[in-house]
């Protein structure tokens, strides 16, 4: 009988990671290829890790999205953004 492959599961922490680092790096401290963590951080509109902005990225739709179904606390969770990040965008917007 094969044997099942066991991955981490996306917890909120991880998927708080995406974008964060490069996809590779991220991949070996999840235990994840990077293929992986590429595909979901673009499948949920998260800009790939960029040097030009230490952590930063731009806001993607997916994220935009999610201001208006959830609190700043619960986006901050589901994402690598920061509370106050969040007040600012969403009083931008507003």
């Amino acid at each position: 009988m094969p044997r099942k492959r066991t991955q981490t599961p996306w917890t909120a922490e991880i998927i708080s990671l995406l974008g964060t680092m490069p996809d590779t790096k991220l991949g070996e401290r999840i235990g994840r290829s990077a293929q992986a963590a590429g595909a979901l951080r673009r499948r949920l509109g998260i800009e790939a890790f960029s040097n030009t902005g230490p952590g930063r990225h731009p806001w993607g739709e997916t994220e935009l999205g999610l201001l208006r179904s959830y609190t700043d606390k619960e986006i901050a969770a589901m994402t690598s953004r920061k509370v106050e990040e969040i007040a600012v965008k969403r009083r931008e917007i507003s």
